[in-house]
C-alpha cells in the first residue's frame, strides 16, 4: 500500500531524502569506522536508516557498535578484530 503510486512520492521519496541526509550527517571523509555504545537502539537505527555496515558486540561489559561506510566491510572487520585483541 505505501508503494502504491498515490503513496509513493508521500512517502518513500521522503524516506530516501531523508536516509540520505543521515548518511551525508556521518563523516566518513575524516573518520574510518564511527564508535557508538550499543546500550541503546540509537546507533542501530542509524546504521540500519542509512544503510551502513555495523558491528554491535560486549566488550568488558560494555554494548559497543562499530559503523563503517559502505563497501567497507573490511575496514569493519578489521577495527573489531583490533578491539577483541
Amino acid at each position: 500500500m505505501v508503494l502504491s503510486d498515490e503513496k509513493y512520492k508521500l512517502y518513500y521519496e521522503k524516506a530516501l531524502k531523508i536516509r540520505r541526509l543521515i548518511k551525508e550527517s556521518l563523516d566518513f571523509n575524516n573518520y574510518d569506522i564511527i564508535i557508538l555504545p550499543a546500550d541503546d537502539l540509537s546507533g542501530y537505527a542509524i546504521s540500519a536508516l542509512a544503510g551502513l555496515p555495523s558491528a554491535a558486540f560486549n566488550y568488558n561489559g560494555y554494548g559497543i557498535q562499530l559503523i563503517a561506510n559502505i563497501k567497507s566491510e573490511s575496514d569493519l572487520l578489521s577495527a573489531w578484530e583490533t578491539v577483541l585483541k
